[in-house]
């Protein structure tokens, strides 16, 4: 039996490729609101 410590590892990738799913999301947010703040300031990308 595993110790209430060690997750599954399959709970675990479960885990983490949601966590990391989420992390992508906000990022491609965040290169879209730097794109557009860097184009009100006249950078064209």
């Amino acid at each position: 039996m595993l110790s209430p410590a060690i997750e599954p590892f399959d709970t675990l990738t479960d885990r983490l490729g949601a966590k990391l799913a989420e992390q992508m999301a906000k990022g491609a947010e965040l290169d879209e609101v730097i794109r557009e703040r860097l184009g009100a300031m006249g950078y064209a990308g």
